[in-house]
């Protein structure tokens, strides 16, 4: 029984390092070039993510390129949020992200961003962005939807998150095999306690005729 325990330890740390999600920055950086004086939409998927109102651009194959004032972090893309926009397709952690306010629209924007886990509201903070500066803001964990709701244009560059994974089929098969082989060691060591003679039981309990 001890070395089926030894076992079963070693399987469920192995499949938790193999499972163990680490962060990612997306700096929509590898992303193709849509062209001078184009924005394109995210396609879905990217980064492992759902993309709903978020396109990008190359921030300098601009005709007025300063539009995108400081909100270039990695160079040279940059996505762009149009008002109202949401990232989803999976459970992760949000851990960062650098907005900042359109030029073209003032010097500020308010942008408010709401994180869901999938029951509940756990994150609704409202900020003022600036052109001047991008605005480092933090996150929520297990969400699996991140709402932008603002009053103008925003730029978004490096997003960290932390995707977490759904356990794989090996693993859970490995979960299953498990719990049989320790409901089998349980039912033997049951069968051995309880079908044995009187007199096998008498010796066991230390009992004479």
């Amino acid at each position: 029984m001890k070395s089926l325990l030894k076992l079963a330890c070693l399987y469920f740390a192995a499949a938790g390092t193999a499972l163990a999600a680490a962060p990612i920055t997306i700096t929509f950086d590898d992303l193709p070039n849509p062209g001078y004086g184009q924005a394109t939409l995210i396609p879905s998927g990217y980064a492992g993510l759902q993309w709903s109102g978020l396109l990008y651009a190359n921030a300098y194959n601009q005709p007025l390129s300063s539009y995108f004032g400081n909100g270039v972090v990695s160079s040279p893309n940059v996505a762009i949020s149009p008002y109202s926009s949401t990232i989803g397709g999976a459970v992760f952690n949000f851990n960062s992200v650098y907005l900042t306010a359109f030029n073209q629209q003032g010097s500020q924007q308010q942008v408010e961003v709401q994180m869901w886990t999938p029951t509940t509201l756990a994150y609704d903070i409202t900020y003022t962005l600036s052109t001047a500066h991008s605005t480092l803001i933090y996150g929520s964990s297990g969400v699996d939807q991140v709402i932008f709701n603002s009053t103008g244009t925003f730029i978004m560059d490096n997003l960290s998150v932390t995707i977490i994974p759904e356990p794989s089929f090996p693993a859970l098969l490995g979960v299953g095999a498990f719990l049989m082989l320790f409901s089998c060691e349980r039912f033997g060591a049951a069968r051995k306690t309880t079908f044995c003679s009187p007199a096998q039981r008498s010796v066991h309990e230390g009992v004479g005729p």
